[in-house]
């Protein structure tokens, strides 16, 4: 059943996910910043480790940061994102009608 607006009946309707959006890009930032800095703790106290986690980058410096920092951005990044949908469904008003420029929630 499609969504019609309740101020004017338009049918031109848009999802926002303001949460979604911001959830998503937070989780982004903060995971890359504590799987990077996780990495870099490990890496400053055991110089083998980066032979033992990605031995086809012995050459390569930070690559364990680089790797655990794009890992603790996928994984926050995700928890981030279904959080803010989360919000987009139950707190925010997510649609918005192009028709009368009116915001509102299912």
């Amino acid at each position: 059943m499609p969504v019609v607006c309740p101020k004017c009946g338009g049918n031109k309707i848009e999802k926002r996910n303001l949460g979604k959006k911001i959830g998503a890009s937070v989780g982004l930032g903060a995971g890359a910043i504590l799987g990077g800095a996780g990495a870099a703790r490990t890496v400053s106290s055991d110089p083998n480790v980066q032979t033992e986690f990605s031995p086809s980058l012995p050459s390569m410096p930070g690559g364990p940061i680089v790797a655990a920092a794009l890992a603790g951005a996928a994984v926050l990044g995700l928890a981030g994102a279904k959080a803010g949908e989360f919000v987009d469904q139950n707190i925010l008003d997510n649609l918005h009608c192009h028709d009368c420029d009116y915001t509102f929630s299912e």
